[in-house]
């Protein structure tokens, strides 16, 4: 009996540390925005966008690392990555950590033909759509 309450107890336990998330969540108006609340000091926002990036949606689990991040480019400006990218192949890419409601499904997607892939070396992964004015990163 004792044993069965103490693997009942462990159980509970397990389930209830197990539904536990450090995942965060968090819009910003500007990329200024982002940098005055550490954002991009943590990593979690590239620090290679361009200042007048605006609409940023961010989320990173706390115990991972890990990030996904999607941004408006500023009109009329290409995305000048960092050095250390390069064309990637989207069915070669990882898929991001979780799901977001503003994240696209076709990202990363061998299907997917409206976003142009990149890998970088410390950056992660990268999907721009060039047409509809929107980045993407993940690690």
């Amino acid at each position: 009996m004792r044993l069965t309450a103490r693997l009942v107890g462990a159980a509970l336990l397990l389930a209830t540390l197990g539904a536990c998330s450090d995942r965060q969540d968090n819009h910003y108006a500007s990329y200024e925005e982002a940098k005055s609340v550490g954002a991009v000091d943590h990593g979690w926002v590239p620090d290679w966008l361009p200042a007048d990036t605006g609409a940023i949606d961010e989320a990173h689990d706390l115990d991972t690392n890990r990030s996904m991040v999607r941004f408006a480019l500023p009109d009329n400006k290409t995305l000048a990555l960092p050095l250390d990218c390069a064309p990637a192949i989207p069915e070669r890419l990882s898929k991001p950590f979780d799901t977001a409601s503003w994240w696209p499904a076709t990202v990363p997607s061998p299907a997917d033909e409206s976003h142009h892939y990149y890998r970088c070396v410390d950056e992660g992964l990268v999907a721009v759509d060039e047409q509809r004015g929107l980045g993407y990163v993940w690690q």
